[in-house]
């Protein structure tokens, strides 16, 4: 499968789906589809949240978990608030993809920079939300990954 671009396996216990794959699990058992009309995907939130479906909802985010509960929990709620915030389409992608790039973080081993790169994540993101309820929603999430990924990422 993962010759095949279906799925992302650096070794060990994760394996991760592609976008590919994905589209290649849902087209089983569906007819070949024709040129033009109406093309429906099914796309996963997270692990955490529910899954999109019909026109409008893209979804590109892969959200990997982590050995903190807190923090995993932290992404999903964040990144529902996002996907809920009454902003454009591009903004939302956007701040998702940033969400994502932050779950990342979290996964990295402490080197100098790291945090300061995290800090900006959370600055785009707050930043990205000034100005609408979201943000009020997201502020508390935004508090707890930080302090999380202080505590993470600190080299001493």
């Amino acid at each position: 499968m993962e010759e095949q671009g279906y799925i992302e396996w650096p070794g060990g216990d994760y394996v991760q789906i592609t976008a590919a794959g994905i589209r290649a699990v849902e087209s089983l058992d569906q007819p070949k589809p024709k040129s033009g009309g109406d093309t429906y995907n099914m796309n996963i939130n997270t692990l955490h949240g529910e899954a999109l479906q019909g026109r409008g909802n893209v979804q590109n985010v892969n959200i990997i978990v982590t050995n903190s509960p807190e923090f995993d929990q932290a992404i999903a709620a964040l990144l529902k608030v996002v996907q809920e915030s009454r902003l454009p389409d591009d903004e939302i992608q956007e701040l998702k993809d940033e969400v994502a790039k932050l779950n990342k973080l979290a996964l990295s081993q402490p080197k100098p920079g790291l945090l300061e790169k995290a800090k900006g994540r959370i600055d785009f993101i707050r930043l990205g939300l000034q100005g609408t309820e979201a943000l009020i929603k997201a502020g508390p999430y935004l508090d707890s990954l930080w302090e999380i990924l202080k505590r993470k990422l600190h080299i001493t």
